[in-house]
């Protein structure tokens, strides 16, 4: 008999239209049957955080508390699984019309295994597998993306699966060439920390109109990794990662494999049109959430209401 698997999902990324990666997050938890997922907009519930096996993070200048660092150490130390997307290891500040990325959370840093120091513009770039025969990346090969390149500072020699050859000045940054001398840059690799792990996928980049303000009235609508099959399956094959334990963790083909002979299609209906807004209010309290439903419990259709998993 099938146990269930609970994913805590934070979701609250600046700059970025947190609700699409919200969404398509949702979509992906919701091929696996097993999957209950609890969704936030910070750190705060820690006490559930540790009664997951997985901790998903969408995010960009979300900085925890000391005490919520604490216990995100206490989650990866027992065990705990963590896949950290795009901007998660981001703390941005505005100085004289610069970004700066001050290194004022080292822990948290040192947890999740790089910091984010700068970006040029979202730009296409070459990627390339690192190590092909690790399960995450094996049968992948070499492509080509647009997205937002990422230059980081990284600790304890993660084991990088892949990288990429960009090598533009950061020009809205302070920093703004650190890290263009360098042969490569880190998209992909695994940290671990005591008996756990950290995921971290560097692409993701997503921006809706209004997600620039007050900096821009009005933002280019960019999906980047979001509209490539493989950024879908790059995704796929790092939550099947986050499902399993030791050598329990199928080789992603094997994976895909599965969730496209179990194709199906899902119709649900989905939260008021204020759900979101109040998913991300300061006294929100992170809501039980089982994607596999063919309702929740709050009523209202979904602008689509059917949704097709690959």
């Amino acid at each position: 008999m099938s146990e269930r698997i609970d994913v805590y999902l934070v979701c609250n990324a600046k700059y970025h239209d947190t609700n699409f990666a919200r969404l398509e997050l949702l979509k992906l938890l919701a091929e696996q049957e097993d999957v209950w997922v609890r969704v936030s907009d910070s750190y705060r519930d820690i006490d559930a955080i540790s009664r997951s096996k997985l901790l998903i993070t969408y995010t960009c200048d979300l900085c925890p508390t000391d005490a919520e660092q604490d216990g995100l150490e206490a989650f990866l130390k027992q065990g705990g699984r963590w896949l950290a997307l795009h901007g998660t290891n981001a703390l941005v500040e505005l100085k004289n019309g610069k970004a700066s990325t001050p290194d004022k959370a080292p822990k948290l840093m040192q947890l999740l295994g790089s910091r984010f120091v700068a970006h040029p513009a979202v730009q296409t770039f070459n990627v390339s597998v690192s190590e092909p025969e690790h399960p995450l990346v094996q049968g992948l090969e070499n492509f080509e993306i647009e997205d937002e390149p990422y230059y980081c500072e990284f600790f304890n020699e993660p084991t990088v699966l892949l990288e990429a050859d960009y090598t533009t000045p950061s020009s809205g940054y302070e920093r703004s060439s650190f890290g263009i001398d360098r042969d490569s840059q880190p998209q992909m690799y695994l940290h671990s920390v005591g008996e756990g792990e950290v995921l971290y996928l560097m692409l993701g980049h997503c921006t809706g109109k209004y997600d620039m303000q007050p900096l821009m009235d009005i933002a280019p609508i960019s999906r980047c990794a979001w509209n490539y099959p493989v950024g879908e399956g790059g995704l796929r094959r790092s939550v099947a990662w986050g499902m399993r334990s030791g050598d329990a963790a199928q080789a992603p083909a094997q994976v895909l494999a599965e969730a496209s002979a179990s194709k199906r299609s899902v119709t649900a209906t989905a939260h008021p049109p204020d759900y979101l807004t109040r998913l991300e209010s300061p006294d929100h309290e992170p809501e039980l959430y089982h994607p596999q439903k063919a309702h929740l419990d709050r009523g209202g259709p979904l602008a689509t209401p059917r949704i097709e998993f690959a």
